[in-house]
């Protein structure tokens, strides 16, 4: 096995993570409630984040992630 083998290709927000999050989290931050401010429904807003100031999701640092840190996801 080489290196190349253990590389994962890049995650796909509309393939992989908008369905978990539709799944999920739209109940309590879509378009008609944005519990703490944040919106989960698009992805922009995702990556933006919401009254904390904290970024909702951040490509490539699953841990540094809201999600991630409130544990109801897994990104």
């Amino acid at each position: 096995m080489s290196a190349a083998d253990l590389v994962r290709p890049p995650i796909s927000y509309s393939d992989e993570i908008q369905p978990l999050l539709a799944e999920n989290c739209i109940k309590c931050h879509g378009p008609e409630k944005r519990k703490g401010g944040l919106r989960l429904d698009q992805k922009a807003n995702a990556f933006e984040g919401g009254d904390s100031g904290e970024r909702g999701i951040v490509p490539g640092h699953s841990g540094q992630s809201q999600q991630g840190e409130i544990g109801h996801l897994a990104v």
